[in-house]
Formats: structure tokens, sequence, C-alpha cells
């Protein structure tokens, strides 16, 4: 695999506050939407966001009215990992979802338990 490719698909860091202000222009440059369509937000595993984005998404969501989506404790190895990095939360993801904001009416936890 080229080195281009091979970096594209092995992603690098983003600056999540650059993301977040790409949404927040597509949020005002899609409006209005057509009927029953409607905008929400998500962090699709938490475990791969920073504490920034979280935050940042729980803020949009808050500003703007939006639900956020978001995939935890799918799988053992999500359960496990969750268990190594929030310590500080008793390794607890949802404990830490709550803390950077997320955990409030109209969020989504996609949940799968096997």
């Amino acid at each position: 695999m080229s080195e281009a490719a091979r970096a594209r698909v092995g992603g690098h860091p983003r600056d999540p506050l650059a993301d977040l202000e790409f949404v927040e222009r597509q949020l005002v440059r899609y409006r209005p939407l057509p009927p029953r369509w409607h905008w929400a937000l998500s962090a699709s595993g938490p475990q791969r966001a920073s504490q920034t984005l979280l935050e940042g998404l729980a803020d949009l969501s808050n500003r703007r009215g939006l639900p956020i989506f978001t995939h935890v404790y799918e799988t053992k190895a999500q359960t496990a990992k969750a268990r190594m990095r929030y310590t500080a939360h008793d390794g607890s993801m949802i404990r830490y979802l709550a803390e950077t904001g997320l955990l409030k009416p109209g969020q989504i936890l996609l949940m799968a338990f096997g």
C-alpha cells in the first residue's frame, strides 16, 4: 500500500474544534431541511473521540436543540477498554459521558450486550 493510501486509511489526529465549526457551518448552510429530515449529532464511539470533541458535541447539541446518538458497550472489547481507559470514572464510560455533558434528554445510547 502506498504511503498516501496508508495515511488516509490509518487516519490522523484532527482538530476537534475545527471539526465542530465545520459541522455547525453545515447546520446553517443546509436550512431549511426537506420535510421529515432532521439533524442529529454523533460520536460513533466515544472511546475514539477526545474529551474536547465530546464536550463540543454536548455544547452544540444544547445550543441547537439536536439529539446525539452514540454507541457504547457493544462488544466485550469495548467494555474492557472502557474499564482500562476511564479509571477516573470507576471504569465506566457512562460516568465519563455524563461528565462531558452528553447524558441528557435527547441522547440516544446504542447498546448491545453479547
